[in-house]
């Protein structure tokens, strides 16, 4: 079930429009055309525009360059992060969860784009297993994390990701519930208030420990190291690395450009406008 809103014909509209122009991003099956519409209100120019911005967006964005998973760079970045997702305990709260756990102790193995890369690329791949839009909750494990490790967050790469959060995300991101965090909390709240926007950041919940994931999450759903029946930390980091070699080919075309007109369009936009620092992509004209 797609939804009473979307309509067949649309879809069909968005493929034939597309093969008219030169720049967007290949490999748009029609998987991805129905995120986007169901992203716009299924308003079929909307989703033109979004379609355009979306492709800009990656051709300037570093978080959305050289992202293949068989290149040595991101092979380091996925030893350094553990992606799962899990099965919350009430359905109807939300969709899915995505577990998350910084895995380096060390603050010099952190390179932030490259982490980033591979948490898009997983969370990606996910939400092409759900109906549209994904309602999800986000948890990220901090226990490994130090102030030292936030030096590892440059600014240029949080207004990306603030920029793809507020204008290109797949899905509705519910809440982000921080656990097992350090005193350094506060330095980190700020930090994504100012970068990420008062929105995102009022969707974050801090807990300095894991005790109370049972009530949001059952025991057979729980990882082991948190005292549940799940799979342990080992077994899940290495489902996450399994996932994303596997479909390695296809995350490569899916961020490839298509055409070098894709240049004409940039040249219209200035990086400050791109990154949301001194506007939006509201002017953006589709014919």
């Amino acid at each position: 079930n797609k939804g009473p809103q979307l309509k067949e014909e649309d879809v069909k509209i968005l493929q034939e429009w597309i093969e008219t122009k030169k720049y967007y991003i290949i490999e748009v099956d029609d998987l991805d055309l129905i995120f986007f519409l169901c992203e716009c209100d299924f308003n079929v120019e909307k989703a033109k525009k979004r379609i355009i911005g979306t492709t800009v967006f990656r051709s300037r964005a570093r978080i959305f360059q050289d992202l293949d998973v068989k290149s040595d760079n991101l092979k380091v970045a996925m030893e350094t992060i553990l992606l799962s997702h899990i099965q919350p305990k009430d359905r109807d709260s939300c969709d899915m969860m995505i577990f998350l756990r910084i895995l380096a102790k060390d603050a010099k193995q952190i390179d932030i784009s490259n982490l980033i890369k591979v948490m898009l690329m997983y969370v990606y791949l996910v939400f092409r297993g759900l109906e549209p839009p994904v309602n999800h909750v986000i948890i990220v494990d901090l226990e490994v994390v130090t102030l030292a490790h936030l030096t590892a967050l440059d600014l240029r790469t949080l207004r990306e990701l603030s920029c793809f959060y507020n204008h290109f995300y797949f899905g509705t991101l519910s809440q982000i519930h921080f656990i097992n965090t350090g005193p350094w909390i506060d330095q980190l709240l700020s930090l994504l208030k100012s970068t990420m926007g008062r929105g995102f950041s009022e969707k974050i919940c801090v807990h300095r420990d894991a005790n109370n994931l049972h009530e949001f999450i059952s025991l057979e759903h729980l990882p082991k190291e948190l005292g549940g029946n799940f799979l342990s930390f080992q077994q899940m980091h290495e489902a996450m690395k399994e996932l994303l070699e596997r479909h390695a080919d296809e995350l490569l075309n899916k961020y490839k450009m298509q055409s070098s007109e894709i240049l004409q369009i940039e040249s219209s936009y200035s990086e400050p406008d791109l990154f949301g620092l001194d506007g939006t992509f509201k002017q953006l004209e589709v014919d």
